[in-house]
């Protein structure tokens, strides 16, 4: 799908990341802050970053080690670039639970890599897709704070096996139980 440009087209769910950006946008006023309100932002921010960076992509490797150092192997599942916006996507495909647990300590082991070999990639110079058919509570929880407290740009994409071809869906990662709270406690600084 990426050597024929109909990734992009594949997705589903893409109008409400667009919707909720254009919401965000239109915002008058000056917000509550909550944590909630930060995290869903912050996932939208990079999904719709992603998104934008996913036309056009030349693969670069398919399933092999990126590491400079001998005998270290640091293999993503596909590594790709942008020459329109001169960006790199790393794709990480979790096929089961097992795999799940380690998926955004990859994803920033490949960051480094790829900041070890071209030392002046900005932060917006790297986009992540993180795939997976399960999206369980350690790996939403991840995923929520690679993109919110680091600042990163990674997209969540659930795979549905339910039917051939899969589909492919994008999947906003909650960081933790709506509290619906606008303020903090007043001890919590």
């Amino acid at each position: 799908m990426i050597k024929d440009e109909k990734l992009l087209d594949a997705i589903d769910e893409q109008e409400g990341i667009n919707a909720t950006i254009e919401s965000i946008k239109k915002r008058i006023g000056v917000p509550a802050f909550g944590f909630d309100h930060l995290s869903r932002r912050a996932n939208v921010r990079a999904a719709s970053v992603v998104l934008k960076n996913l036309g056009l992509l030349e693969v670069i490797a398919v399933d092999k080690s990126i590491s400079l150092t001998t005998g270290e192997v640091l293999r993503p599942d596909i590594l790709c670039f942008n020459p329109e916006s001169r960006t790199l996507v790393v794709f990480e495909v979790k096929r089961d639970k097992l795999t799940e647990r380690q998926a955004v300590t990859e994803l920033a082991g490949y960051e480094q890599e790829l900041r070890n070999t071209l030392p002046f990639l900005g932060n917006f110079d790297v986009n992540f897709v993180l795939i997976s058919t399960h999206w369980d509570v350690l790996l939403n929880h991840a995923v929520a704070n690679f993109n919110t407290w680091s600042g990163k740009n990674c997209l969540a994409l659930k795979v549905s096996t339910d039917q051939r071809p899969f589909t492919l869906a994008c999947h906003l990662p909650d960081a933790w139980q709506l509290r619906g709270s606008s303020t903090l406690p007043h001890e919590a600084l």
